[in-house]
């Protein structure tokens, strides 16, 4: 198990906000990754924090989780307001949170900045019961893609930003070629009257 790092906070983000889907209000996590999705948008990570030998050294009451038994579910909304990460570590590894006292029913995410530890206690969920994700992308993706574009995301977000609207900003784009721009249209009488282009990263 890999430490966990700021990106914790950005999957949690695409978690369902709608009690009443209660599975996918939740950050689903393993060894390997972590997944998010409200059932529009989906977010999976892989992990690329510390390997445990690079791990702070803890207090003798906090025990680090070596490896996950099965996969847990762990509340989107606590994640969000409840993890701070220390942004301004003095070491890197300083900056991650780790997962630690692993029971049957909780575990806490732990973070310290070398001198003080803080522990946030969860309760987990079975994570064999979320939405089989990489089963779902075998399926939608299954067939080769009729164009591959690189686009630099800081640039298109920017654009999609201009076509936001209040209430849904619906958009329609259009991919000719991968070494010729997508065009974005405005699809809702908002911002129908625009129109933007975004020249893709040639390798």
């Amino acid at each position: 198990m890999k430490s966990l790092t700021k990106d914790l906070l950005t999957v949690a983000k695409f978690a369902a906000k709608d009690e009443g889907r209660e599975r996918i209000t939740k950050v689903y996590i393993d060894d390997e990754k972590m997944i998010a999705t409200d059932s529009y948008l989906l977010l999976q990570v892989k992990h690329t924090g510390y390997e445990q030998k690079d791990w702070p050294k803890f207090d003798e009451n906090t025990k680090p989780v070596i490896k996950l038994e099965k996969p847990i579910l762990l509340s989107a909304d606590i994640i969000k307001k409840s993890v701070r990460l220390n942004k301004r570590a003095e070491l890197p590894v300083y900056g991650d949170a780790f997962l630690t006292n692993e029971t049957e029913k909780t575990v806490s995410i732990t973070t310290t900045d070398g001198q003080t530890t803080n522990k946030i206690d969860l309760t987990k969920d079975d994570g064999s019961e979320y939405p089989n994700v990489s089963e779902m992308m075998d399926k939608w993706t299954k067939d080769k893609p009729k164009v591959s574009i690189t686009l630099n995301a800081e640039y298109m977000e920017k654009l999609m930003k201009a076509f936001r609207t209040e209430g849904i900003s619906a958009v329609v784009i259009k991919v000719y070629d991968k070494n010729k721009p997508i065009v974005v249209i405005g699809n809702e009488k908002a911002n129908e009257n625009k129109t933007g282009m975004l020249m893709p990263i040639r390798s």
